[in-house]
Formats: C-alpha cells, structure tokens, sequence
C-alpha cells in the first residue's frame, strides 16, 4: 500500500513538473506574434527599398530620355554640318574669299 502512495505522489509531481516546464516555455502564440512583428518590420523595409530603387529608376530613365534628346539633336547638327562641308566650292574670286573669312569671324588687317 505504500508503494501504491509513493506511486501515485511521485506521480504527481512528474505531472506538476511537466506541467509547470510546459507552461514555462514560450508557447505558440508568443512565437506566432513575434513572427507576424518580424514579418511585418520586414515588409515594410522592403516596401521602403522598393520604392526607394523605383524613385531612383524614374530618375534615371528621365535622364536616359533627355541624354536621348540631346543625342538626336547632337545628330541632326552633324548631318547638317555634314551636308554643308560637302557642298562647299572653292572661292571664285577675291570678294568671295573675304566673305567667307567674315563669316568666320576674321576681320581685315587695314
């Protein structure tokens, strides 16, 4: 019979130490609540570099499109300055000579 009692004491208390580890240890929801607070700084540090790469990519496409401006135009002056070396005669006299001299900008020595 007092076997039976040391049995059943013993017992007892492996059940109230397995219940008081088992309540002692983070549960379930403790680590579902922190993993939804880490999910949610996570997301949110991602929506913030996201946006920062997409402000940086607008940034840079605008540039793209106005370094593109610039290059056609830069292309069009060359095939017009292209076009007027090709046509260019010799002078036919004195008087035409002095006037494309003028036309760049030198002036006569008199």
């Amino acid at each position: 019979m007092k076997k039976i009692i040391a049995y059943i004491v013993g017992g007892l208390i492996l059940l109230s130490i397995v219940f008081y580890v088992g309540n002692t240890w983070p549960r379930q929801s403790v680590l579902d609540e922190y993993l939804k607070k880490q999910e949610e700084s996570i997301k949110q540090k991602y929506e913030e570099q996201i946006n920062l790469k997409n402000s940086e990519i607008d940034s840079l496409n605008f540039q793209l499109n106005k370094v593109q401006e610039q290059n056609l135009a830069l292309k069009s002056q060359y095939s017009k300055l292209k076009k007027e070396r090709d046509n260019v005669q010799k002078p036919q006299s004195k008087t035409d000579t002095v006037n494309r001299l003028k036309s760049l900008g030198y002036t006569s020595a008199k």
